[in-house]
C-alpha cells in the first residue's frame, strides 16, 4: 500500500529485469495504472473508457527507472556496463555508509549509500543528466528475508524538494511470468490484454479499496459463457451487528428493481 499526501491507496508493481516496471494504483474514484519498458514510461488515469495514456515526464521516468532495479541496484552491475567508486564514508545517526556513484546508465547519475555494518541499500539519490531539477531520493527500510534475499519492505520518496510518499510492502513473490506487453505503452483506444487471474486479482483490489473507503458495498459476480469464474462478496450486510455480506446475502432492493422490470 501507498501512502501520500493523507491519503492512502492499495498498489501493485510487476518488474521485469533488468529494467522493465508497470504500477497499478487503485483509488478511491479512478485506477492509476504507469510502466517503463526500458525506453519509455507512460501512465494512464482511468477516468472513463476514452482515458488515453501519455507519456511520463522526467521526475516520473525516473521513479519508474529507479523502482524497476528494486533490489537490483549492484547486482551485475558490470554486465550492464557500469563501474562502481567508493567515493567516501558518511556518518548519520551513529552509523556509517558507504558512500558509492554509479557511473551512468539512460542518462541517470545514481548515489547509493551502504549500510557498513549491514552492506545493504538504505538510500539511492538520482538525477537526470539531462534534467537536472528532475532527482529523486528513495529510502530502504525494513528489510526482510524472501526466499534468501532481503528486501526492504518500508520505501520512503522524496521527489525534488518535496516529500514524496511512503510504500509499505506487504507481499513480494519471485519467479512469476509476465507477458512483456504489459510494459509497452498502449495505443489509443488499444488495452493491454491481462490473463484472467490478473484481471481477478487487479478487480478484487479495487473493489477492496472502494469498500475500504466506503464507497461499495455487496456481491459481484461475473460470469463468461454462461459460467461464472469471479465471485465475492463485500462490505457488512448490517453495520451496526457487523455483519459481513455473503454470496447469498438476500438484499432489499426496494423500488430499485422498477428500472429493470419497467
Amino acid at each position: 500500500k501507498h501512502q501520500e499526501n493523507d491519503m492512502e491507496f492499495p498498489i501493485t508493481i510487476k518488474i521485469f529485469r533488468p529494467n522493465s516496471i508497470r504500477t497499478e494504483a487503485f483509488l478511491p474514484h479512478y485506477h492509476w495504472s504507469g510502466a517503463y519498458d526500458g525506453k519509455t514510461a507512460w501512465w494512464l488515469k482511468r477516468v472513463s473508457p476514452r482515458s488515453k495514456p501519455e507519456e511520463a515526464s522526467g521526475q516520473q521516468t525516473l521513479s519508474f527507472i529507479c523502482n524497476a532495479e528494486f533490489g537490483y541496484q549492484l547486482i551485475d552491475y558490470k554486465a550492464r556496463g557500469q563501474t562502481v567508486e567508493l567515493i567516501g564514508i558518511e556518518e548519520s545517526n551513529r552509523r556509517k555508509y558507504y558512500k558509492l556513484k554509479l557511473s551512468p546508465i539512460n542518462d541517470i547519475h545514481r548515489l547509493i549509500y551502504l549500510d557498513a555494518n549491514s552492506f545493504l541499500i538504505a538510500k539511492e539519490f538520482l538525477q537526470s543528466e539531462h534534467n537536472p531539477d528532475a532527482h529523486l531520493t528513495v529510502h530502504h527500510q525494513a528489510h526482510r528475508e524472501v526466499q534468501g534475499i532481503l528486501f526492504p519492505h518500508l520505501i520512503i520518496a522524496s521527489v525534488g524538494d518535496k516529500p514524496g510518499g511512503k510504500t509499505v510492502i506487504d507481499k513480494i513473490e519471485t519467479e512469476v511470468h509476465l507477458d512483456s506487453s504489459i510494459f509497452k505503452m498502449p495505443r489509443t483506444g488499444m488495452s493491454v490484454k491481462i490473463s484472467e487471474n490478473e484481471f481477478k486479482e487487479e478487480l478484487d483490489t479495487l473493489l477492496q479499496a472502494r469498500t475500504r473507503n466506503e464507497l461499495f458495498s455487496g456481491v459481484v459476480l461475473i460470469a463468461r459463457n454462461g459460467t461464472p469464474f469471479f465471485k465475492k462478496a463485500y462490505g457488512m450486510a448490517d453495520r451496526e451487528r457487523k455483519i459481513p455480506n455473503r454470496i447469498d446475502t438476500r438484499f432489499n432492493l426496494a423500488s430499485m428493481n422498477k428500472m429493470f422490470t419497467s
